[in-house]
């Protein structure tokens, strides 16, 4: 899909500068993830102009209300495991886990939580899904 094709599928979406490496733009939006607020970034592929990961990061967590970042953290973790079975950790129930599950088109899915134990208001919990290379 085109930054243009996905740009017109919503309203509330906005095209930004976004610096990632070979993705300068990208479409950014709002949006609920997991039950949760999250950020949605679409990376546009600077050689072929087309959508090559999405990035959903929930970063607010609410102590009052009982989710703290590593409870929607393993929540999040637990729905991925769920739905694709055991991924590949490099490191895991710690203040930094990060898991990947490879699709046999050469996806990958990339689960990432940073949650900090000093205050468990603070942290990031981040799923990206790269697609496949063309011709697979």
């Amino acid at each position: 899909m085109t930054l243009k094709e996905a740009d017109a599928l919503r309203t509330d979406d906005h095209v930004d500068e976004c610096g990632y490496v070979s993705a300068h733009l990208c479409l950014v939006r709002s949006d609920i993830a997991f039950g949760r607020k999250a950020d949605v970034v679409a990376r546009v592929d600077d050689g072929s102009g087309r959508i090559s990961a999405i990035t959903v990061s929930i970063t607010e967590f609410s102590r009052k209300r009982g989710y703290p970042c590593a409870l929607v953290a393993g929540q999040v973790f637990e729905h991925l495991q769920h739905a694709y079975g055991e991924p590949a950790c490099d490191s895991k129930y710690s203040i930094l886990t990060h898991c990947s599950w490879n699709f046999a088109n050469g996806s990958q899915l990339d689960y990432l939580s940073m949650c900090f134990t000093h205050d468990p208001t603070v942290g990031k919990v981040q799923v990206t899904f790269g697609g496949a290379k063309p011709g697979m």
